[in-house]
């Protein structure tokens, strides 16, 4: 198995390695530390992780809906966010459109 470093890990993703111990402090995301060695290391396991939060953030999910979702992915809990999210972007959807069509107004 190959562990890569925090360094590696933040440069392979673009996320800083404040990110990667703040997602570890949430208990979101784990690291292990070999013997010997300082720094923290992770996993396949870890990284395939932070690739399911790095989607979800892309997704606009916040933080703590995303420790839910990944506690337990096939649970309704986890489709109720999911869908609660997917509310919440089409409301802005809408909400934009309008200051669109006030933008447009006000220019002609």
């Amino acid at each position: 198995m190959e562990y890569l470093t925090i360094r590696q890990v933040s440069r392979n993703f673009g996320v800083s390695t404040r990110t990667l111990r703040y997602y570890e402090e949430l208990g979101l995301l784990q690291s292990t530390r070999q013997e010997a060695y300082a720094y923290r290391v992770y996993t396949e396991e870890s990284i395939q992780r932070l690739r399911q939060i790095l989607i979800l953030r892309n997704l606009h999910i916040p933080l703590r809906q995303i420790a839910a979702i990944l506690a337990n992915p096939s649970s309704k809990e986890a489709l109720d966010l999911l869908q609660s999210n997917l509310s919440h972007i089409h409301d802005e959807i809408n909400a934009l459109q309008i200051v669109k069509r006030a933008l447009a107004a006000l220019i002609a």
